[in-house]
């Protein structure tokens, strides 16, 4: 699967939404298949994008996140992204 830069932009503006509400999973972004986008939210807490951490779900390949919220080089990301 390749990467897509408008799908990183969405998770990241959608965690920058929904910091301060507590921990929160994204599995749904329209235009995108589930296993997009929890592969993209998999890469993103890898590059450090995202605080969050791993739960492994037995029907996916990739493991479902759980978010706490977006990093300094998220913000960094996110910003350079959407200007």
């Amino acid at each position: 699967m390749h990467r897509n830069m408008k799908l990183v932009y969405k998770i990241l503006e959608e965690a920058h939404r929904r910091q301060g509400e507590g921990a929160f999973e994204i599995t749904a972004i329209d235009g995108f298949s589930p296993v997009q986008v929890a592969y993209h939210v998999h890469m993103c807490a890898q590059a450090g994008l995202l605080d969050a951490e791993s739960a492994r779900i037995l029907d996916s390949p990739f493991p479902l996140y759980v978010i706490h919220a977006l990093t300094w080089y998220g913000h960094d990301k996110l910003e350079e992204l959407g200007g």
